[in-house]
């Protein structure tokens, strides 16, 4: 057998060494690779989980906790979301600089039912939060000046350009109709408070009444001092055949004009014949809280002659100042009843439960002046 030449066989040698050390290689790549994948992989986990804890410390205590990255990143799945939910709404508009949003709604007046209804309320170009944020906005219609009655939308939440499909009625005579001014005021609701954002006031003898119509108006900043008073919600029911059950709930953002421990709060309502006292009946006092909760039930013998026309009772918030002797001072009130004393809301929730007996019916209504 003839022997391989030696040039040959280093030839062979080296061609086997570098095949191992191509091999060796390829291992150590494979190994250093693997290690980078590795670490990178480590580091998305962690930052996908502080980037969830910020988005939980956000959902349980509010913005301020959020990171700005995640924050940011919020923001535009807001407004994304906000685009798509209103893409139909979204018109090639220009607003002029400082604009803090537009309002629209349609309304309608009725000489001979001597009904105002306002209906199709939409806004556009709301500002987000000074901190950041998109804002949770509510829109609480009322006519001036005679304000007996307050409505509210619904809240839109995460929303700078909501849409309300609600109508809102108001019982004002032709008389009543020549001073009077229509006031929509938007609040953003966060928590268990609600921010004022703006106004529109629009007198009536200035809108069309021969149809219904569409207007907008630019929101302006400030709202007007009757918001201030706090808002209360009551249960009224009929037992037949003259009695009606009124159940204080509760109240929510009442003034405070002094330190909150000193201060307390309770309901007195009042049955009336026009303007005659018949009945009072007083809640207990609740302490150190602006949102109050009674949970108390009042019963009234109301007489049938007028139980639907002069029959009223009236709802009035005090606050009782713990540290001295003087009177119980009526922070608002509501007034509730037959058709000769009100007209809205109050006579539509009297009503209801006139022609509903055994029935509860629950309302919330912005507190007045006294």
């Amino acid at each position: 057998m003839p022997t391989l030449p030696y040039n040959y066989k280093i030839i062979h040698l080296l061609h086997q060494y570098l095949i191992l050390v191509l091999i060796w290689f390829i291992f150590l790549v494979t190994e250093i690779v693997g290690r980078i994948f590795i670490t990178a992989y480590i580091l998305l986990f962690i930052i996908s989980f502080c980037k969830m804890k910020d988005i939980n410390n956000f959902r349980e205590k509010g913005s301020d906790t959020i990171t700005h990255i995640t924050k940011y990143d919020m923001s535009i799945l807001y407004l994304l979301a906000d685009y798509r939910n209103n893409d139909a709404d979204n018109e090639d508009i220009e607003f002029p600089p400082g604009n803090i949003g537009r309002i629209w709604f349609s309304w309608e007046y009725q000489p001979s039912d001597e009904r105002l209804t306002v209906d199709s309320i939409k806004i556009r170009n709301l500002q987000n939060r000074p901190g950041g944020g998109v804002r949770n906005p509510l829109v609480k219609v009322c006519a001036l000046p005679f304000e007996r009655q307050t409505n509210q939308t619904v809240v839109k939440k995460k929303s700078n350009n909501p849409r309300y499909d609600e109508s809102f009625h108001f019982q004002i005579s032709q008389t009543e109709f020549q001073r009077s001014r229509l006031r929509l005021s938007i609040f953003d609701n966060e928590g268990r408070r609600q921010y004022p954002i703006g106004h529109i006031t629009c007198p009536l003898l200035d809108l069309d009444t021969s149809s219904k119509k569409t207007v907008w108006k630019d929101i302006e900043k400030g709202l007007e001092t009757s918001y201030q008073l706090g808002a209360i919600t009551f249960a009224l029911q009929f037992i037949p055949p003259d009695r009606v059950t009124v159940t204080i709930l509760s109240a929510k953002d009442l003034p405070a004009h002094e330190k909150l421990s000193h201060q307390c709060f309770l309901v007195k309502a009042t049955l009336r014949y026009n303007q005659k006292p018949i009945k009072t009946k007083k809640t207990n006092i609740v302490k150190k809280t602006v949102d109050p909760t009674f949970d108390e039930s009042f019963q009234f013998k109301v007489s049938k002659e007028h139980i639907e026309s002069t029959a009223n009772i009236v709802i009035e918030v005090l606050c009782r100042s713990s540290h001295s002797f003087k009177a119980d001072r009526n922070v608002g009130q509501v007034i509730i009843g037959g058709k000769d004393v009100v007209r809205g809301q109050a006579l539509d929730h009297w009503q209801e439960i006139i022609s509903s007996p055994q029935q509860s019916a629950q309302k919330t209504y912005s507190l007045s002046p006294p």
